[in-house]
């Protein structure tokens, strides 16, 4: 029976959280066929919250090895202006320095995705109900553990200790075994939203719609 348990992040693990960001970041599958240069997919999706905002994150041991992640944020609006200020900065001199690998199909991945942004097609709920998020992903053998469960359920204990008032959280139709999972831990679906070009268009001709869950913390609501 494998065992399994949760921990705070640490440095350590930093290397199996861009490795599992990557591995499943096409609907919990390996997302190389849309963008292939993994430093770069890691740094935008997951730098923010090791390098800035460790202390809310979180560790899934199954045997010990680190079988996934929870990455969480107790003020979006500190994110996005670390993301501008710090993260987003380094990124580009990074790229300045040829540190990334950018080929024809990262370079579509990224332009759909600033495009999407442009036309206003994602959303952020009202961040004074909900101002913190998450962002969750298991590797493929250690899913259906109860891993997830007990990720999100360490962040909530300690944002109901901070106070927080909500949390919110985006995934997208692409993570079809999401929703229920995240529905079934109390989150409420907050908005729909039909991406025009999805990111994923060169192999994966389906609509994508974004999808947006909040929670209140706040007892009796």
């Amino acid at each position: 029976m494998t065992e399994v348990s949760i921990v705070p992040y640490d440095a350590k693990y930093r290397a199996a959280v861009r490795d599992c960001v990557f591995v499943t970041g096409y609907g919990g599958d390996d997302v190389t066929p849309f963008f292939t240069d993994r430093e770069l997919f890691a740094d935008l999706l997951t730098l923010y919250y090791t390098d800035y905002e460790p202390e809310h994150a979180y560790i899934g041991l199954a045997d010990g090895a680190p079988a996934g992640y929870l990455l969480g944020c107790a003020d979006t609006r500190v994110y996005e202006e670390t993301m501008k200020r710090e993260v987003f900065p380094r990124i580009f001199k990074n790229l300045a320095r040829g540190r990334y690998r950018i080929d024809g199909v990262t370079a579509r991945y990224i332009a759909r995705g600033l495009l999407s942004q442009w036309r206003g097609e994602g959303m952020t709920p009202p961040l004074e109900q909900f101002p913190a998020h998450l962002h969750i992903d298991l590797f493929a053998p250690y899913r259906r553990l109860g891993l997830g469960a007990r990720l999100v359920g360490a962040w909530l204990d300690d944002l109901r200790g901070m106070g927080s008032p909500g949390i919110h959280l985006g995934t997208s139709t692409a993570h079809t075994q999401s929703h229920g999972f995240y529905q079934k831990l109390g989150f409420r679906r907050y908005a729909v939203r039909r991406f025009r070009t999805s990111i994923f268009k060169d192999r994966d001709q389906r609509d994508l719609y974004g999808v947006y869950y909040v929670m209140s913390l706040r007892p009796h609501q």
